[in-house]
Parts: C-alpha cells; structure tokens; sequence
C-alpha cells in the first residue's frame, strides 16, 4: 500500500540530495519559520532511510503474501507496525528525536483532544454532504461503502489493522515524514503533494473512493499543519477508518 508512494519519494530525494547537502548549512544558519520548525525539519537524509525501510518491508510483505505464508490482514498488520517502528527508529537517531515527526511526549493527550474535535467538526460537514446528495437523489453510502470480511476473526482483525495499525503508520509516514520533507517548499505544496503520495500510494482505480482518499489527505495535511501535532491527524485517521467501517457493516 506504500510501495509506489514511497518509490516515488525516493526518486525525489535523490534528485535533490546534492543540493540539500550544498545549503544545509545556510539553512540551519538562517533557520526556519515557526510552521517548518513544528513540523520537522526532515532532511533528504532521513526522507531516504525511512524510505528505503518502508520499500524493503511492503517487498517482504509481497513476497510472503505471494507464498500464503499468513493471513494477509495479519501480515499487512505485522508489517504496519515494522514500519511504524522503523520510522520511530529512525527519528530517534536524529537530535530532534521523534518531535520531527511531530510528535511530543507532553503533547501527545492534548493532540488526541483536539482531534477529536477536529473529527467532529469533519463529521457533521461529512453529514451535510450526505443529506444534501440525498436530497437530490444521489446515494452517497457507494462511495464510502468497504468489503468487510465474513469470519468474525478476520472481521475483528481488519478493524485492528484497517482502523489503528495502518491509520497510525500512514500518519508517521505520509504527514510526519512526507509532509515534514514537503514543507520547506510552503504549507500548500506540502498539503497537496503529500496529499497525492497519499493517494498513489494506496494504487485504487479512480473511483469516488479516490477523491474521499484526496479529500481525506488534504484534511489530515492541513489538521497537522494548523495544530503541529501529528496525534490531531492520526486521530482523525482513525475515527474516520472506524467511521466508514461501521457505515459499511450497518448498511449491509
């Protein structure tokens, strides 16, 4: 799921690396806005390395898959959290720790409350558009609409994997380190680009589902790039995977 995204990163901070070498010192000299500060800086250095783990793990997780090894939720599942170790990891051997990736161990509850209103406010725009498609006699619920699994375990497991595993790491990847990489190019060129990597990166044919993807993307760039606390976006991540989920379970 973020093989193609993160390829297509790698080729970027590739082309880009020399130059990032040249200026790093003029940058940290001249130092960076408040914007870009709170929401990294992530250097091509880093970009790379947590790139090239990511790739290594979805080719692991392809070859096994191919092989019946396991269950494929629960290699997606045990490959989302090697991925989200690796990203961790990798933050760590930086001197800002994981608060490049925007995350702040004093900050960690007061990002999950104003997620939780983020979501909220994101919900009730969500039911409007809903009614106002219904009242001129679209039915939304197709768009939304996901194939759950009929065996009660793997039903509990893709909520586990699709509701909090995969949400979790996609937020470390595409906001805390795409977007965090994005950033020093302007707050709307990192919310649109990571936006799209977002969306490449999950390969679905262009559907209605791939604009509430994009959609969803522009929101959890732009929840992080307001509160610089990626736990606001990873908690809107969540709640709306639940959220279509539930929908998809309670429509039948």
């Amino acid at each position: 799921m973020l093989k193609s995204g993160a390829c297509f990163f790698l080729l970027c901070a590739c082309d880009i690396l020399p130059r990032e070498l040249i200026f790093q010192k003029d940058i940290e000299v001249a130092g960076l806005d408040s914007a870009k500060a709170a929401t990294g800086p992530i250097n091509a250095g880093t970009l790379v390395m947590v790139v090239l783990g990511v790739t290594a793990v979805e080719m692991a997780l392809r070859t096994m898959s191919r092989h019946e090894m396991a269950s494929p939720l629960l290699l997606l599942g045990v490959g989302r959290l090697i991925e989200g170790a690796l990203i961790i990891g990798v933050a760590l051997m930086g001197k800002h720790g994981v608060s490049v990736v925007g995350i702040s161990k004093g900050r960690v509850l007061s990002g999950f409350g104003r997620g939780l209103f983020w979501s909220a406010g994101f919900g009730l725009l969500v039911v409007l558009v809903f009614v106002s498609l219904l009242s001129v006699g679209i039915d939304p619920l197709p768009f939304i609409k996901t194939p759950l699994p009929l065996m009660i375990g793997e039903f509990i497991l893709f909520f586990l994997v699709g509701g909090l595993t995969s949400p979790v790491t996609e937020e470390l990847f595409f906001r805390g380190v795409v977007y965090g990489f994005l950033r020093r190019w302007g707050a709307v060129s990192a919310i649109v680009f990571s936006s799209l990597a977002f969306v490449l990166a999950h390969h679905m044919a262009f559907t209605g589902l791939l604009l509430i993807q994009f959609t969803g993307g522009i929101v959890f760039a732009f929840a992080y790039e307001i509160e610089k606390n990626l736990m606001v976006p990873i908690t809107l991540h969540v709640l709306g995977n639940l959220a279509i989920f539930t929908i998809s379970y309670l429509s039948g």
